[in-house]
């Protein structure tokens, strides 16, 4: 599965429409198989599990999961 970004503001009408047809999902077995396989390494690992997943798909190297007092300031003092 490729995940693509896209410009809502750049799409004409059509590809505006293509984005919001949700897709036949061909290959719902192998999803459902690796969602499984993601959860039973959570049960299984727990945090670690977490860390080292988000390291897989997102790239992100994290040392923990909660959030600061800090950053949830940070993140309050950005909404409108």
């Amino acid at each position: 599965m490729t995940i693509t970004d896209c410009n809502w503001e750049e799409l004409g009408d059509t590809a505006r429409d293509a984005l919001l047809r949700r897709p036949a999902v061909a290959d719902d077995h192998d999803i459902r198989e690796k969602t499984r396989r993601i959860v039973d390494q959570v049960r299984e690992s727990g945090d670690d599990a977490l860390l080292r997943l988000t390291a897989q798909y997102d790239r992100a190297e994290l040392t923990a999961l909660a959030v600061s007092a800090a950053e949830i300031r940070a993140a309050e003092n950005e909404l409108t």
